[in-house]
């Protein structure tokens, strides 16, 4: 079976996903008529002295570049990974930045050179160790999951493959870390008649423990899992669930530290089809899960929250206008429970860019609109937390020639600045990513055409 025939299964069988494929990767146009009143502005900005530098090159090294990854450790030394195109097929590169020097030499992490590699993913500790895993295209022209390690110090060692499981292809790698440098990787992979998740654990010193199942419940597939560590090695991965009569459902499994993994559970209830989502965790192992549900042609977005003495509260409505779709949410949390989930929600023919903060204590505030262009629709929103709660959030956005890079930064204790934009090249620009360091340092990475090449470019904010 080829990497397509596998893929287009699997397409067929989560078709009711496309709108958010397109969402997250094209047009302009929003989800639904609008048909509720106009949404207030974003507040007035508050007080802070955090500013982005200039726009600063990755990588030049003439070939197209795409899909960058970003990753930041305790001192602001950040790593970026990219596939590139050599040759007649997509290679993984990587370059390190750091502050005093900004960035180095691009390497290459990988030349196994059966086919194209794609959907990379990093984590870095604060010490500045480092993984990224993504999938490639092996000997046996399967899909397969590979994994590199770097050490800080001394460099990119070799790359791993972490499966070797032929009879179908393996996808979507996510990767998390913890204090101690100790990493886990799940990933979704097809056996000839179902997908499932799996996962294989990193220590170093010993190195990959071995593949291992996590589903638990064999008479569904599972796709998309999402992973979010702690820094004492508690985890936790949330995925989707399908039936054979296309029920989708959230699940998710936890991972303690010196036991391992647990037993799969769903946290979803709703009736509606269960779909794109996203997970993070506190420093204790409490977790917070967000994903969208379609009912009754509505898209609307839902959460639950992870005790580690209760476990999962009920899902509730994570937003309630009724009158407007809503999609691709994305959730960060500090280390004492706080998050902030960021979301895009139809507003006419495009898609807006709202936010809605959770404080420990008090609960869920309001949701906001976190940018009032209503030139172009947004896409791609990602963010990043730092350890007194700021929060860091890139996207993408039509200006209805093409697009460019904005970010907008919520501080604690003030709330949202003002939608900024971070690059004005003559080329669209797309991809975003964003990464911070405990003390609110980060470095924001994307994509952009220059003639008909996409290069790598960066912005650091201190």
């Amino acid at each position: 079976m080829s990497l397509s025939i596998s893929f287009s299964r699997l397409a067929c069988t989560i078709a009711c996903c496309a709108l958010l494929i397109a969402c997250d990767s094209g047009g302009s146009g929003g989800g639904s008529t609008n048909r509720g009143t106009n949404p207030p502005p974003p507040p007035p900005p508050p007080p802070d002295s955090g500013t982005w530098g200039t726009v600063s090159l990755v990588e030049n090294q003439g070939n197209d570049a795409s899909q960058p990854k970003v990753a930041v450790d305790a001192n602001g030394n950040a790593i970026a990974v990219w596939k590139q195109m050599d040759g007649g097929r997509y290679n993984l590169w990587a370059n390190r930045y750091e502050p005093d020097t900004g960035w180095g030499t691009p390497q290459l992490l990988e030349n196994l050179d059966y086919g194209n590699v794609d959907q990379a993913d990093i984590a870095i500790d604060a010490n500045g160790n480092a993984m990224v895993a993504w999938w490639e295209l092996g000997a046996a022209s399967k899909a397969n999951i590979m994994a590199a390690y770097y050490t800080a110090g001394v460099g990119w060692g070799a790359a791993t493959l972490l499966e070797f499981d032929d009879r179908g292809d393996a996808t979507t790698p996510k990767v998390a870390f913890d204090a101690d440098g100790n990493a886990l990787v799940v990933w979704f992979q097809y056996d000839g008649s179902h997908y499932y998740v799996w996962s294989n654990r990193f220590t170093p010193g010993t190195g990959w423990a071995g593949t291992e199942f996590i589903q638990t419940y064999t008479a569904q597939s599972g796709y998309y899992p999402e992973l979010a560590m702690t820094a004492d090695g508690n985890a936790v991965a949330f995925w989707q669930q399908l039936d054979p009569g296309l029920t989708s459902t959230m699940w998710s499994n936890r991972y303690t530290a010196g036991v391992g993994w647990g037993v799969a559970e769903q946290v979803s209830n709703t009736t509606g089809f269960a779909y794109t989502h996203d997970v993070a965790t506190d420093a204790a192992g409490n977790a917070m899960a967000v994903w969208g549900v379609r009912e009754s042609n509505l898209y609307s977005l839902w959460y639950s929250r992870y005790d580690t003495v209760a476990g999962w509260s009920t899902p509730e409505l994570l937003e309630n206008q009724d009158s407007q779709n809503a999609y691709v949410p994305h959730i960060e949390m500090d280390a004492a429970g706080n998050a902030m989930v960021v979301w895009l929600q139809g507003s006419g023919s495009n898609y807006s860019l709202w936010a809605r903060r959770y404080a420990v204590g008090s609960g869920w505030g309001p949701a906001q609109l976190i940018e009032n262009d209503d030139t172009g629709g947004v896409l791609r929103p990602q963010l990043a937390m730092d350890a007194s709660g700021n929060v860091l959030v890139v996207w993408q956005q039509y200006d209805g020639s093409q697009y460019h890079i904005w970010s907008n930064r919520y501080v604690a204790g003030s709330g949202w600045r003002t939608a900024e934009l971070l690059e004005t090249g003559a080329g669209g620009a797309a991809a975003p990513q964003v990464a911070v360091a405990s003390n609110g340092d980060g470095v924001a990475v994307w994509q952009q055409l220059e003639g008909s090449t996409n290069h790598i470019w960066s912005r650091r904010f201190e």
